[in-house]
């Protein structure tokens, strides 16, 4: 009896499976089958359900794009600008550098600076020094000429620091004849009319650079005669131009004099002491004076008369014998004192 309701519950189900699948059901709205068989590996692609894909979906994968070509052009630029950026960031770390070494480079330039004004207060301290002896010994009753000619060589061998070049360029400096060696200097400077009977020489008065007119390079001589006898003291006034000739270093081993400059002096008119004025008119005229320069400064000129090219002795002093070729011209603070002094104002 259990045996056959069993079997009947088992027909059962077998007629409700046969009319789900049967063909009147796949009509229905709401959903469909198709079953047209088994084929193995395509079951997945025959089966639909309400018209959604029931395919796996893939996903997407993104394709590696193949690197982009570089023209050589290209890769030259970007290589060049490479080299710039380098050489641009070198340079920023190089004037760093040179921007953190500024202060030594600064602290160096004002030693140096202090160092040469060391040198030149010693410099100025020795010419000090000899010029106030040879002052002292020319104004003694008992001058020794060769002591005097030997100081006149220190003084030489000393480096001035002005030129004669630039002495010119300064306004009118003052000197007066301190010292000379021999009458024949003087006539080679000035005009030789203290060689006439009863005259006697009393100064003479050098005056370089500027002059009223604002001209450079020019010179006036100022000769002061005393006439013996109830006269006036007599002033002659020579005016004329200065060229520098030429410069010689290093050829005056026998005083060691540091360096000369050979001058010309052109006279080209002159005033006696009536206050006449006479010009040279023509070029016939002008009179033409070489000079050695061996020191110069503000306070004092050492010049020599040339030697004389006949002369053999190439061993003998450029002072000459005495020192007849030196005139020795010292500054002048107030001319126009000393020559009221002198009554020839």
């Amino acid at each position: 009896m259990k045996y056959s309701n069993l079997a009947l519950v088992t027909a059962s189900l077998l007629t409700i499976s046969s009319e789900a699948f049967s063909p009147s059901v796949q009509n229905s709205s709401s959903s469909s089958f198709a079953l047209y068989g088994r084929k193995k590996g395509n079951l997945s692609k025959n089966v639909s359900s309400g018209g959604i894909s029931t395919k796996a979906k893939k996903k997407k994968q993104k394709k590696e794009e193949p690197a982009a070509a570089v023209s050589n052009n290209l890769a030259n630029w970007a290589a060049s600008m490479n080299e710039e950026t380098s050489s641009t960031t070198n340079t920023r770390d190089e004037t760093a550098s040179a921007a953190s070494f500024e202060p030594f480079e600064k602290s160096s330039r004002r030693e140096r600076s202090k160092q040469k004004q060391k040198v030149t207060a010693v410099k100025s301290a020795q010419l000090q020094s000899i010029l106030s002896a040879i002052q002292e010994r020319i104004a003694s009753n008992n001058l020794s000429i060769q002591d005097l000619l030997q100081e006149i060589s220190q003084l030489t061998k000393l480096q001035s620091n002005t030129t004669f070049k630039a002495l010119l360029n300064q306004n009118l400096n003052n000197y007066s004849l301190a010292w000379v060696g021999s009458d024949e200097a003087i006539c080679h400077l000035g005009t030789g009319l203290h060689k006439v009977p009863l005259a006697r020489l009393q100064d003479i008065f050098l005056s370089v650079g500027r002059d009223g007119s604002g001209q450079t390079k020019t010179i006036q001589l100022l000769e002061v005669i005393r006439i013996i006898g109830p006269f006036p003291n007599v002033r002659n006034t020579l005016q004329g131009n200065i060229k520098i000739v030429s410069s010689q270093e290093d050829q005056w081993n026998t005083n060691g004099i540091q360096k000369m400059d050979r001058i010309q002096i052109t006279y080209d008119s002159m005033m006696d002491g009536l206050g006449k004025e006479i010009s040279a008119g023509t070029r016939d005229n002008l009179r033409n004076v070489d000079l050695d320069i061996a020191f110069c400064d503000e306070n004092v000129i050492v010049a020599l008369v040339p030697k004389d090219d006949s002369d053999d002795d190439s061993g003998s002093s450029l002072f000459g014998e005495n020192g007849e070729n030196v005139l020795l011209f010292l500054k002048e603070d107030d001319l126009d004192y000393k020559l009221e002094e002198l009554r020839a104002a």
